[in-house]
């Protein structure tokens, strides 16, 4: 696990916020070519995708806020950090803020109840780049201001819409290893030969200690550091989305551009495959989500998105015919 990339002067560079910016750079450069068939001009075309990233991170942020059941920690944090769930110390209670600094458990020791908590922060709720996106949010905000510049400026709106098609995908494939260097949306417990050791005080980490003492102190006993086995959940969907980036890019959109595929198409089949690969892991995952009726709010954020894809292809290939 590598949270941050680069530390210089103080200042930290997380690895989420580098990994993100790399995807969104790539997805950009990549689309250039077809953006100037659908009327973008290069000045204009760069403007446009420093748009799709503002309204995608603020999307995705509103998401996490909203959907992710951690609405509350934020104004706690604000305005009174010792409201959350503090972190013992494998070595007992903490008495100074020095202890709770060395074990990596947040900041702040509380002595009345010996545990470690973070600092107050009332801004943390807009530190994206610390993590805290939802994938869904940024799709949905990107998406609708895509299709509003496009109906604007008078471009073939699906033909934009399939710019993500291939430019989505692959930002998701470079998101998710960002999650997995910072120690976010990690799996379930797994015993298998394909389960990741997250390392000691990764959320993971203090998860498990929180809820399998046991069997983390019995792990340490067979010289094994860090959290229990975990699904690779952050990898499992890094190489999936790499998986439809590459079915989009080198299938789907050769048949866009000679139309054997109405434009639109490519872009809801690519968007209702990463939601059937989304839905299926998050059976897997386990770290802090909304749920809703033993589903978690992406699960049922799929599940529409899906629908919708099948709908919006229906639709576009009856316009194409008709």
């Amino acid at each position: 696990m590598f949270p941050t990339l680069i530390e210089f002067g103080g200042t930290r560079v997380p690895t989420y916020l580098v990994a993100l910016l790399t995807g969104f750079c790539l997805a950009l450069w990549l689309g250039w070519r077809d953006a100037k068939n659908l009327g973008f001009r290069r000045q204009e075309y760069l403007d446009f995708g420093i748009w799709l990233l503002i309204f995608g991170i603020a999307g995705a942020r509103i998401f996490h806020v909203l959907f992710d059941g951690l609405g509350q920690d934020y104004l706690a944090l604000c305005l009174n950090p010792f409201e959350l769930d503090g972190f013992s110390l494998p070595e007992g209670l903490c008495s100074t803020n020095l202890e709770c600094v060395r074990g990596g458990g947040g900041p702040v020791c509380n002595p009345s109840d010996g545990l470690c908590y973070p600092a107050r922060d009332c801004f943390r709720v807009f530190k994206f780049w610390s993590g805290g996106l939802v994938v869904y949010g940024g799709v949905i905000a990107a998406g609708l201001f895509a299709w509003w510049y496009a109906r604007r400026r008078e471009i073939n709106w699906r033909g934009v819409l399939d710019l993500g098609a291939w430019g989505i995908p692959l930002g998701i494939g470079f998101g998710r290893l960002g999650c997995y260097a910072a120690g976010c949306c990690y799996g379930k417990l797994c015993d298998l030969g394909l389960a990741v050791h997250f390392p000691v005080n990764s959320p993971a980490y203090r998860n498990h200690w929180e809820n399998f003492q046991d069997a983390l102190q019995a792990q340490w006993q067979s010289g094994i550091e860090g959290s229990l086995g975990v699904w690779p959940t952050q990898l499992m969907e890094s190489f999936g989305a790499f998986a439809i980036f590459l079915f989009a890019y080198f299938w789907l959109r050769p048949r866009t551009l000679d139309e054997r595929l109405p434009k639109g198409s490519a872009f809801g089949i690519s968007i209702a495959l990463y939601a059937a690969l989304r839905f299926v892991l998050e059976f897997l995952r386990a770290d802090e989500r909304g749920e809703l009726l033993s589903l978690s709010t992406s699960q049922w954020i799929s599940l529409v998105v899906i629908g919708l894809a099948l709908w919006m292809n229906t639709r576009v290939q009856k316009s194409a015919t008709s």
